[in-house]
């Protein structure tokens, strides 16, 4: 079997088929939980289960996100040094212990103030834990076969959430429909890839080679705090930025306007999501290789690599999902969704791209070890987007909800780029960018003239103008960075 795993991924070809055939999976995977959910529950349902997502995402990116981080930035000088397994002991009992904690202050959150409609203080402090700890176990697991080149492994594992979450999902709602029970049966399948972690310690003992400098990522816990501790702030504030909306609608339009913005929201997030995943599952590794051991000319030339190739595909991917908004709409959610999600998606989709294009910043925090570069962009957009909601959601709900979140994004991105210049000399690929932004116009047009010839698409032509316009992507891609000598080095670890 391991012969077989070696064969199919041997060379930076096989790599990528491998990642694009498990993407591919996630990917038909996530529109059928969405379309399921649709399908399953009301606007009212649909609400409280993003309210519920969001208060247990506070938590994940509050407590255990910068841990995970922090250990993926020294696996690799963990591993050459022997002592990995020490080190994710050390910071797995840790997140237990904070876990704890968060579980209790959740539950005692909701039967103060019932944050979640629909939730009783038990389920949400339940999911809560269930949540953090499966989301570091089967993060720290699957990330850390990616870098460690187990790719296969990886995509199985990445997988699993997805496919048992909407199995169990499914079972549970149809003994019990509810919220709750759909909420349930999708945190279990982050615990059923906590299965990753045994393979990771098992890779990790296996071809460990000598660090090319001196280690720079102490495998201490207040060396970790010391990461973590801003890495928390900026995760609140990110949190108050692209999730607080889900509370600041409720008062004002109701729950099932929460439900509808949220379905709107995850379609453009879920295409945006994937280009991200899928890079960073191909890159990353690069990434991480080019940190080990580096100073700061080699952080710098890092992240350069990265972003020369990262920003260019996310705007061919932004043009996808905004034109692509209608037919999006047209596979992914039941019909009593659709009049209003299509709208919602092409906006939503912006507010994305600018999201995604502004974590390229996370990525400099982590080649610096340092989580308190951000903090002002991050402290604009979490001012931003909840006070946008309330000044433009009342006159219209879902409408004035995306202006609000655009607008905080567009000022947060600023500030990313002008605050990334000071840490780093680094050089933002705008010229590339530009390119790329051109190279798309064929795809929106394409789009547009497929809608005016048919208003109403069906099933059949909505995935056909997607798949056409996704390997018009992908196409555009390849074609891309193979013309750019700039953009070859990213293509090699040792350039």
């Amino acid at each position: 079997m391991k012969r077989i795993l070696q064969t199919v991924t041997r060379g930076r070809g096989g790599e990528a088929v491998v990642i694009l055939a498990g993407r591919a999976l996630g990917a038909i995977g996530g529109i059928l939980t969405t379309r399921v959910a649709t399908e399953l529950m009301l606007p009212e349902q649909l609400g409280a289960v993003a309210q519920m997502l969001a208060v247990a995402g506070f938590f994940r990116m509050v407590v255990a996100t910068p841990v995970v981080y922090y250990v993926l930035r020294g696996l690799l000088e963990w591993r050459a040094e022997g002592v990995l397994a020490r080190c994710l002991r050390r910071y797995g009992g840790f997140l237990l212990g904070v876990s704890v904690v968060a579980t209790v202050i959740a539950g005692t959150v909701q039967r103060a103030w019932g944050v979640v409609v629909g939730f009783t203080p038990g389920w949400v402090a339940a999911l809560v834990a269930l949540y953090l700890v499966s989301y570091a176990g089967s993060t720290l697991g699957t990330t850390g076969l990616n870098i460690l080149n187990r790719r296969v492994w990886f995509v199985v594992f990445n997988n699993a959430p997805i496919w048992a979450g909407l199995a169990l999902g499914i079972l549970f709602f149809q003994r019990q429909p509810g919220a709750t029970t759909w909420s349930l049966g999708q945190y279990l399948g982050f615990a059923i890839a906590c299965l990753s972690l045994p393979l990771l310690l098992r890779a990790g003992r296996e071809g460990a080679a000598p660090a090319a400098g001196r280690p720079v990522t102490p495998g201490t816990i207040p060396a970790m705090l010391r990461f973590a501790v801003p890495g928390a702030a900026l995760a609140s504030l990110s949190w108050m930025q692209y999730q607080s909306y889900r509370f600041v609608m409720e008062p004002i339009s109701g729950a099932a306007s929460v439900g509808l913005f949220a379905v709107g929201y995850g379609i453009a997030a879920n295409v945006v999501g994937t280009f991200e995943v899928v890079f960073n599952q191909f890159y990353e590794t690069l990434f991480f290789t080019d940190l080990k051991g580096a100073g700061r000319e080699g952080q710098t030339r890092a992240w350069d690599r990265f972003a020369r190739v990262y920003l260019p595909g996310l705007v061919l991917v932004a043009a996808l999902t905004i034109s692509g908004a209608p037919f999006l709409a047209r596979i992914m959610v039941a019909e009593r969704f659709r009049s209003t999600t299509a709208q919602l998606v092409a906006w939503c989709g912006v507010v994305e791209a600018l999201r995604a294009a502004g974590a390229v910043g996370h990525h400099l925090s982590i080649a610096r070890v340092d989580m308190r570069l951000f903090i002002t962009s991050a402290l604009a957009g979490a001012v931003l987007a909840p006070a946008g909601v309330i000044v433009f959601a009342p006159g219209y709900p879902l409408l004035g909800t995306a202006v609000g979140l655009l607008i905080s994004s567009a000022v947060a991105f600023a500030l990313v780029v002008r605050q990334s210049r000071a840490a780093l000399p680094v050089t933002w690929p705008i010229r590339s960018t530009l390119l790329a932004a051109f190279a798309s116009l064929p795809l929106v047009a394409a789009l547009e003239w497929i809608r005016w010839f048919r208003p109403q698409p069906g099933p059949l032509l909505s995935l056909a103008a997607l798949g056409m316009g996704a390997l018009y992507v992908l196409a555009v891609q390849v074609r891309f960075f193979a013309s750019s000598p700039r953009d070859e080095a990213v293509l090699s670890p040792e350039s």
